[in-house]
């Protein structure tokens, strides 16, 4: 059981496979007969024919492909970027060139993808470019029904058509992709009080919207109702915006005989006493309960691994084995977003020089120890502290002198007294062109004298209340270390791509 659990861990798997009926297709959006997975006893990716079981491009890929949509996904390169593949041919890339980012292709075949230094671009299966959508989009998502998430460099978001062109204006501050169904939710501002939503359908025209401290709205509408909550329970609302029954309701006398149950498509995987299996709407027992885990990966198809095991196999919804191949990882899961490939080496710079003060790094002051960070330390399990020097936080990594905690008689001990060394920050930018790195280190050089630092050389920063700044970069990540003793201050190897 053990390893099963560990096992299911690592499954990324959505519902994502296209069917007959409307409800199948709005409960399994994606078009797909492929699964990329891990074989037992492998390390590398191959893929799954879930119809037919068959294992196809065999260990192919040393990085794990993206979700297969439309017979169409992407793997990242050895030396970065990501190539796109086709089913027809998954063993040749179908761009030469690699893209520096991009997303999945959608059922209507198109996808959104980037070049360094150039502008996001809608891409056809050929990867060829069908729409440029210019510099003022700088991320974007895969297409839903025809539209696809848009952000600009001022954080507002909207959608832009099959055509590049914006269909509905970004001027949200967080939009949900219309992924089942014609209408998603749109938030204006949150704050600690209330949440400001609309619900919207695919003309951006508003059909409801509440800023009241009633509701919080969930992530995306499926089967035509989106799920929020109302002060401490759950309800569904409609696009109006009325309280309806859930569609997804599991019926009362599947819960009264089961520990847990969940919906997937027309039938519901159900748990007692640690066993999953599978009923229909009606109660009736489709697959026994027999089974340590079970995953719908389409209206006919499951993942199903039995107690004991530590792979899964793939069984019809009457739990016949479809194929002979042991799954122990899956990436099923669509969901990439593209960024553009050109990036503006001054905002970067600004944006990494912000937390920087002679005093201390964003909020973290000259003088800070362990003890500065104790209600961020899991006082429960010290024992994960040990001998560590590093806490990950926010603010970026920070250093201490000696370890966060250490063995003592009877336990541990935090040592809250060790002050701060350093606190470091990254950013990385190895999708931008190569020579970003350098252009904004040379920017951060040119301004840390208006942060009240001067050079002492290989750009290091001292400044006169002892602290000190290094910058430097790695292989498309720039690093900035701040030291809270300027003597202890290195500088940092520059690495270029």
């Amino acid at each position: 059981m053990k390893n099963v659990i560990k096992a299911a861990l690592v499954l990324a798997v959505v519902a994502m496979a296209a069917s007959c009926s409307n409800q199948d297709k709005e409960d399994y959006p994606y078009s797909t007969r492929y699964l990329p997975v891990v074989l037992q006893g492998s390390t590398r990716w191959s893929i799954l024919d879930i119809e037919t079981g068959e294992v196809v491009a065999k260990d192919a890929f040393k990085q794990a492909p993206s979700a297969i949509v439309d017979d169409m996904f992407y793997v990242p390169g050895d030396k970065g970027g990501i190539y796109y593949y086709s089913m027809s041919d998954p063993k040749h890339p179908v761009n030469k060139e690699p893209y520096a980012s991009g997303t999945e292709f959608s059922t209507d075949g198109l996808a959104v993808a980037s070049r360094k230094g150039g502008n996001l671009q809608v891409i056809d299966k050929t990867c060829k470019t069908v729409a440029d959508l210019g510099d003022s989009i700088v991320q974007c998502s895969m297409f839903d029904r025809g539209l696809a998430v848009a952000g600009n460099a001022q954080g507002k978001q909207g959608f832009v058509d099959k055509q590049g062109k914006v269909a509905i204006p970004m001027q949200y501050d967080q939009v949900a992709p219309f992924q089942y169904c014609d209408h998603t939710v749109a938030m204006n501002q949150q704050d600690t009080a209330y949440v400001d939503f609309s619900f919207i359908d695919r003309t951006g025209k508003e059909t409801f919207s509440s800023n009241s401290t009633m509701y919080k709205p969930g992530p995306v509408f499926k089967r035509d109702v989106l799920k929020v909550q109302k002060r401490d329970t759950l309800v569904c609302l409609n696009p109006e915006g009325k309280e309806v029954p859930d569609p997804a309701q599991v019926p009362d006398k599947i819960l009264k005989s089961y520990d847990a149950a969940k919906a997937v498509g027309k039938s519901y995987i159900v748990i007692k006493d640690g066993l999953a299996g599978l009923v229909d709407h009606s109660g009736q027992q489709l697959l026994p309960l027999k089974y340590a885990d079970l995953r719908d990966i389409a209206s006919n198809r499951l993942l199903a691994a039995k107690k004991g095991d530590n792979y899964y196999r793939l069984v019809d919804d009457q739990g016949k084995p479809v194929g002979k191949a042991k799954i122990v990882h899956v990436n099923g899961t669509p969901g990439t977003n593209a960024v553009i490939g050109k990036v503006d080496p001054a905002n970067v710079a600004a944006r990494l020089m912000m937390p920087i003060d002679e005093r201390g790094y964003a909020g973290i002051a000259k003088g800070a120890d362990v003890a500065t960070f104790y209600q961020m330390l899991d006082g429960v399990h010290p024992e994960q502290y040990n001998g560590n020097n590093v806490l990950v936080t926010q603010m970026g990594n920070v250093v201490f002198d000696g370890p966060i905690v250490s063995k003592v008689a009877g336990g541990y001990s935090f040592n809250l007294k060790t002050p701060v060394q350093a606190v470091m920050a990254t950013a990385d930018v190895s999708i931008y062109p190569n020579d970003t790195e350098q252009q904004v280190v040379d920017i951060m050089a040119q301004n840390m004298g208006k942060a009240g630092f001067v050079e002492t050389g290989g750009n290091v920063f001292a400044s006169a209340t002892g602290t000190a700044v290094a910058i430097g970069y790695a292989k498309g990540t720039i690093m900035v270390v701040y030291y809270m003793d300027k003597a202890k201050a290195r500088p940092i190897a520059n690495e270029p791509r």
